[in-house]
């Protein structure tokens, strides 16, 4: 089964739709038949979207609560989270925040591809060959 490290910056895009692009979609659709891994903060980072998608009433806060009751029926993995030193690593290496090396880190201990459109992490991801496109 193939493995798919999916960022927020595709995941919520799932869920609200005005957020949609062909590229979220194309993540969605392959995930149907691969394994979905996620890094501890992946949750953490959705709530926070939400919540702040519904305060900015960009979405309702009932919307929100079916939202965050969707996301839970996601078949996700949350992977281990890669030492400390490798996450630095990688943020110096390609000038990612800690929490997008974290992401990056994560696809490389899985051996996944990763899903973003987040532009350094996907330029990051493609220089080391594991960007989903």
């Amino acid at each position: 089964m193939n493995r798919i490290v999916v960022d927020n910056s595709v995941a919520i895009r799932w869920f609200i739709g005005e957020q949609s692009t062909a590229y979220s979609s194309k993540v969605f659709d392959a995930c149907e038949n691969a394994a979905i891994y996620v890094p501890a903060l992946w949750f953490s980072e959705f709530c926070n979207v939400i919540s702040k998608a519904a305060k900015s009433q960009l979405i309702t806060a009932k919307d929100a609560d079916e939202i965050i009751l969707r996301a839970t029926m996601l078949p996700v993995i949350e992977a281990r989270t890669p030492a400390l030193a490798e996450i630095y690593k990688l943020s110096k290496q390609f000038g990612l925040s800690g929490y997008d090396a974290t992401y990056l880190a994560v696809t490389i201990a899985a051996d996944a591809l990763l899903a973003s459109e987040d532009e350094q992490l996907v330029k990051a991801a493609k220089s080391l060959g594991l960007y989903f496109a």
